[in-house]
């Protein structure tokens, strides 16, 4: 996971990033960490993957 892969998601999807680190538990910071100075542990990177492939997938859905 990087940080161009997440503010990518972030923009495409024009989910607040408020709500982005509440989904994932996750405060400002943190999330501010990931974006510019590319902190992102392994086990964060694979919540962050997990949640925007359920984001993803229920957007396909809806395009049926």
């Amino acid at each position: 996971m990087t940080p161009e892969k997440i503010q990518a998601f972030l923009d495409i999807t024009e989910i607040p990033k408020s709500n982005f680190c509440k989904n994932l538990g996750i405060s400002w910071a943190s999330l501010w960490n990931m974006l510019h100075e590319n902190k992102i542990s392994e086990n964060m990177a694979e919540k962050i993957s997990d949640f925007m492939n359920d984001r993803l997938s229920r957007l396909a859905e809806i395009n049926k």
